[in-house]
């Protein structure tokens, strides 16, 4: 049975980390500079729900991970487009 090709859990951890280290703290400087206009106001709150939709994606991969194991479906774990599935 071929397995399952899912992404590495890793790549939802560091885009996270990647928005919340760098890309929220910039957003919050600018804030402060620029007194919160609306505009940025809007780009902070679409940044959060970025944040929001990625560790839902997190969350249903788990649970898909764990239906496929209840399946006994096997998955692996890629970490690039290219990789090839040698099991």
């Amino acid at each position: 049975m071929n397995s399952l090709p899912l992404p590495a859990h890793i790549h939802y951890e560091l885009l996270l980390q990647l928005l919340e280290q760098k890309s929220f703290p910039v957003l919050q400087d600018m804030a402060l500079d620029a007194n919160l206009s609306p505009k940025l106001k809007a780009s902070r709150e679409y940044l959060h729900s970025t944040m929001v939709m990625i560790r839902k994606a997190l969350v249903l991969q788990k649970q898909l991970e764990e239906i496929c194991e209840a399946q006994g479906i096997p998955i692996s774990y890629h970490w690039a487009l290219s990789e090839t599935d040698n099991s």
